[in-house]
């Protein structure tokens, strides 16, 4: 039962990324009309402004892209979390599964803001969440390894 809470709420955290993801690309779609907006009233009348699939899918934007590393980020590391967590409440041990879990979710939920702080600061989020999916790994692999 708990470890479907933490997985449950690791794909809730899922789809918060993904809204927030489509949220900035349209807040930063209308930044850029009204941008172009402004210029085009003081030039000669065309637009330049770029449409919302050119922000959404290649702009430069650094918020677009924090978004996007953000949804990115999460895909690459649920899967191991998964496995992980499910091995681990398997062989070794529900509880400590669901700690780990539930200490990932916390470390992976801020990302996005450290993200735009760089590095070092966004390692405040990455080294401690890839050591939970370790640490659940590594006691799978010794609680198998030593079953009788």
């Amino acid at each position: 039962m708990l470890k479907n809470l933490v997985t449950t709420a690791s794909m809730i955290l899922y789809y918060i990324f993904l809204f927030h993801q489509s949220a900035v690309a349209f807040s930063e779609f209308n930044k850029s009309k009204k941008l172009e907006g402004n210029k085009k009233s003081d030039d000669n009348n065309e637009s330049n402004a770029p449409s919302l699939g050119a922000i959404k899918y290649g702009s430069d934007n650094s918020n677009v892209r924090a978004a996007n590393r953000l949804v990115g980020n999460f895909h690459e590391q649920v899967i191991p979390f998964l496995v992980s967590l499910y091995l681990h409440a398997t062989f070794v041990s529900v509880k400590g599964a669901c700690t780990c879990g539930w200490a990932w979710i916390f470390f992976r939920s801020y990302y996005g803001y450290v993200y735009k702080k760089g590095v070092p600061i966004l390692f405040l989020s990455t080294i401690p969440a890839y050591c939970c999916v370790w640490y659940m790994i590594g006691g799978t692999i010794y609680g198998v390894s030593t079953m009788d």
